[in-house]
């Protein structure tokens, strides 16, 4: 049963994450939608001409908004590349791996872009941190994890071939698979045509079009039970059962040129099982519409905090799963469904703030892990040298000031760039210029506005703070610390214009106001405390923050009294461009386009 769950998951999942991903990316030309570069006896097929879904300007509006500022700043330099991809081909095929006695579904993607430095820009993304290998078998460099090899054990030479991986196929065309034995069997191959070719030619190019083999995947499954008795599981199972047993393959249609219209059609051996199919779907659109009163319940309390918005919700719910069409002609049963434009429109509209609140959330979660790495690295400094690092360290020559910034890379996991960087020259010297071109991701906010290869993470110097800018200073012992490592700042986050390498930080001075710290227009700074934990504290300083930065005055503070009353998630600013937006506007007038037709496939 746990075999059945996990390979029905597996391929229920893939197509929608694919099928929901794939009008988010960009296209400039089209490709047919042929079995060239498909795996043999294919589980799935999914095609796509992404350009077509972003002529939609709520769609592409939401790309925007989602490039411009992923929740996941690593993902930026992968999404502006992927703005150049013009065709996606993802195909399922059955991988061997080195953990499973039976071959498994695994996936060959292959993006193609519209210009050679997009392909590369890609291909530099996912093969962040692998490996190159090199076979008979390809004409370019192929990029994987190391092959796990417990101590002393004999690892396979080929073994690599069954992980991940990525590689270049032409300039502008990179391919990632699951599994490289499989990508290399697949890409350039064109199978023998399998029982569902002539309905692929018979089908118009759509924007984006899903294929799955329901006949492979109930041979799959032959000898599985489903789960037993009268619970809810069971019913679920059973319910879903015919689509597989009924069917041999199913095709959809996605297009989304007025709003989302979606059409899908299955074929079965024979009209008698293509009926039971039919009933099968009208029981689960019976299903749906049984939880609509929970769901109601459920979206009016959205109402409490947005006035309306669930009823709203609640009513494109309704209209959604009123527009559900199940027909049948002969062997072939139709499914059909469509979301009209203004209701895709009022739909984002509501959504923005929550994406706004959980990319707002992501990010200032990413910069509080960049100073709980940094704050870790301090203290694993200091169990080497027994100090904390000097906020200005000395090279060999006594004078020449270099930053602590420099002086944990190790820690960091940034050993190469330390090794570069030349101790006996200014930190500005122009073989440390080329280092400090390249800053380490934990050395800058996401939310940042400063220069490229500025810091946000800063310390506060001062005569009796465990951070003194006198160059002649020697470092902290966590022992001076007698006000309490929980009581005093380590780190602060702050918009500074200082590149990383330069043996300067954020000055306090006894008499004179606090500085701005935190990013611009946030109502909290991140700070990382001496004992390594990372808080957020009002950014309206006080002199109860000025007691946090000395550490041996007797001073000691409640550093929960510091804290914002709003909560620490409402400190990041809004992110993105102003202005208007398909969001914020009218909508255009409701001329939603009928269900895109599926040609009826021959007999």
């Amino acid at each position: 049963m746990k075999r059945l769950c996990s390979t029905w998951l597996c391929l229920a999942t893939a197509c929608a994450l694919l099928t929901s991903l794939a009008p988010l990316l960009v296209a400039q030309t089209s490709a047919p939608f042929d079995l060239q570069n498909v795996a043999d006896k294919p589980l799935a097929v999914l095609w796509s001409r992404p350009q077509e879904h972003l002529k939609n300007p709520v769609l592409a509006e939401l790309f925007k908004f989602v490039a411009e500022a992923p929740p996941n700043p690593r993902d930026k330099a992968m999404l502006t590349n992927m703005a150049k991809v013009d065709s996606m081909r993802v195909s399922f095929g059955q991988g061997r791996t080195n953990w499973s006695p039976k071959p498994i579904p695994q996936a060959v993607v292959i993006y193609h872009t519209t210009e050679p430095a997009a392909a590369t820009g890609i291909l530099n993304s996912l093969s962040a941190g692998q490996e190159e290998k090199t076979t008979p078998e390809w004409k370019s460099p192929i990029y994987t994890n190391k092959p796990f090899a417990a101590p002393g054990e004999q690892t396979d030479p080929n073994a690599w071939k069954l992980q991940r991986g990525v590689t270049q196929l032409d300039p502008q065309t990179i391919v990632q698979s699951d599994n490289i034995e499989l990508m290399l069997k697949t890409v350039g191959a064109k199978p023998a045509a399998p029982a569902w070719a002539a309905d692929l030619v018979a089908i118009a190019q759509p924007q984006t079009l899903y294929m799955v083999d329901l006949s492979q995947f109930r041979e799959m499954i032959k000898d599985e039970k489903g789960p037993q008795g009268a619970g809810m599981e069971a019913m679920i199972f059973n319910s879903v059962k015919p689509l597989w047993e009924q069917a041999d393959y199913a095709f959809v249609k996605i297009d989304t040129t007025q709003g989302i219209q979606i059409a899908a059609f299955a074929k079965s051996p024979n009209a008698e099982s293509a009926q039971r199919f039919k009933g099968a779907l009208e029981g689960l659109l019976a299903m749906a519409k049984g939880f609509m009163p929970m769901a109601k319940q459920g979206l009016g309390q959205l109402n409490q905090m947005m006035p309306g918005q669930g009823d709203q919700l609640y009513s494109d719910l309704e209209a959604l799963v009123a527009s559900i069409k199940v027909t049948q002609a002969d062997t072939k049963t139709i499914l059909t469904l469509g979301v009209p434009q203004e209701t895709l429109v009022r739909l984002m509209k509501s959504m923005m703030p929550a994406i706004q609140a959980a990319r707002q959330a992501a990010l200032a979660n990413v910069s509080r892990n960049n100073l709980k790495q940094i704050a870790l690295a301090l203290h694993n400094y200091h169990d080497t040298y027994n100090t904390f690092p000097p906020a200005v360290k000395l090279g060999k020559d006594g004078k020449t000031p270099h930053s602590w910034r420099v002086a944990i890379l190790p820690y960091i996991e940034e050993q190469a760039l330390y090794n570069q960087y030349k101790f006996d020259e200014p930190w500005d010297s122009e073989n440390n210029k080329k280092v400090a071109a390249t800053i380490p991701a934990v050395y800058r906010s996401p939310t940042a506005t400063n220069g490229s290869n500025c810091t946000s993470y800063v310390v506060l110097t001062h005569a009796n703070g465990i951070f003194n800018a006198t160059p002649a200073a020697k470092g902290t012992k966590m022992a001076q610390v007698t006000d309490g490592t929980s009581n005093t700042v380590a780190i602060v986050e702050a918009n500074a214009e200082i590149p990383w390498t330069k043996p300067e930080d954020i000055a306090i001075v006894d008499g004179q106001p606090l500085p701005q710290l935190g990013m611009p227009g946030a109502a909290t700074i991140t700070v990382a405390l001496c004992d390594g934990s990372v808080q957020q504290l009002t950014s309206k300083l006080t002199d109860e923050f000025r007691k946090l930065i000395t550490m041996g005055d007797g001073n000691t503070v409640d550093v929960d009294s510091l804290r914002p009353q709003e909560g620490p998630m409402s400190d990041r600013p809004p992110v993105g461009p102003p202005g208007a937006t398909p969001f914020n506007t009218p909508a255009p007038p409701s001329k939603a386009a009928p269900p895109p037709a599926i040609a009826a496939p021959p007999r």
